[in-house]
C-alpha cells in the first residue's frame, strides 16, 4: 500500500522504471536514464529544476502516490513528487538531504510556499526516502485540495488549498547538477 497509516482502494498506475514505456525521458535539459529498475534524473538546467511527467493516463483525482527516492549527488535543494496541470498549476512535495519537507505551489506564472521548509526527524539523511502524498477533492467544494503529506511511513501535515483538481503527477529535480534516483512509483485511488 501506499503507506500503513493510508487507506487506499484501487492501484491505478504503477512504474517499474525498467525503460521508457511510460514516457518519462523526453527532456533535453535532464539527463535521465534507467539502471536496476530505477529512473536517475540529472537536471541540467541552470535555472535550478526539472520536473519529469510521464504518459500516464489523464484525469487522476482522489489520489494517494508515492515514490522512493534517493539523492545521489547535487546541492541542498528539494527533490520529489509533482501534482496536478502540467501546463497550468501545480504543487511540488520535496524534502531536503538536510531534514526538511516542503510544499510548493506553481501557479503558471510562479512558485509560492504552501508550507515552508519546515524541520522533520522523518528523513533518511544517508539513504532513500518514501513520499508519499494524498490529494483530494476537500468537502467545501470543487476547486479546493485536501493534501496530506506522508514521509517514511510517517504522517507529517495536512493542508487544504485552492487548486484545480489534479490530472497527473510526475517527479521534480531541484537544482542544476541535482542527481536523484527514483523507484516504486504507485498511484491509487482513496475515498
Amino acid at each position: 500500500a501506499a503507506d500503513s497509516s493510508i487507506q487506499v482502494n484501487e492501484l491505478l498506475f504503477a512504474e517499474g522504471f525498467s525503460n521508457n514505456a511510460n514516457g518519462w525521458i523526453s527532456h533535453a535539459d535532464t539527463e535521465a536514464y534507467y539502471e536496476n529498475d530505477e529512473l536517475h534524473l540529472i537536471c541540467l538546467t541552470p535555472d535550478g529544476s526539472k520536473i519529469m511527467w510521464s504518459d500516464q493516463p489523464n484525469g487522476f483525482t482522489d489520489i494517494a502516490f508515492k515514490v522512493k527516492a534517493t539523492k545521489l549527488s547535487g546541492p541542498n535543494q528539494l527533490y520529489g513528487l509533482v501534482f496536478g496541470q502540467p501546463d497550468g498549476a501545480f504543487i511540488l512535495f520535496g524534502i531536503t538531504e538536510n531534514g526538511y519537507y516542503g510544499l510548493m505551489k506553481w501557479t503558471g506564472e510562479e512558485w509560492f510556499p504552501v508550507v515552508n521548509y519546515t524541520p522533520t526527524k522523518h528523513i533518511n539523511d544517508s539513504g532513500s526516502n518514501v513520499l508519499t502524498a494524498i490529494s483530494k477533492d476537500a468537502e467545501s467544494g470543487y476547486s479546493r485540495r485536501y493534501i496530506e503529506l506522508h514521509l517514511n511511513g510517517q504522517y507529517l501535515q495536512t493542508v487544504i488549498i485552492d487548486t484545480n483538481p489534479d490530472e497527473k503527477v510526475g517527479l521534480y529535480v531541484g537544482a542544476e547538477n541535482m542527481h536523484v534516483s527514483f523507484d516504486d512509483f504507485k498511484v491509487y485511488s482513496v475515498d
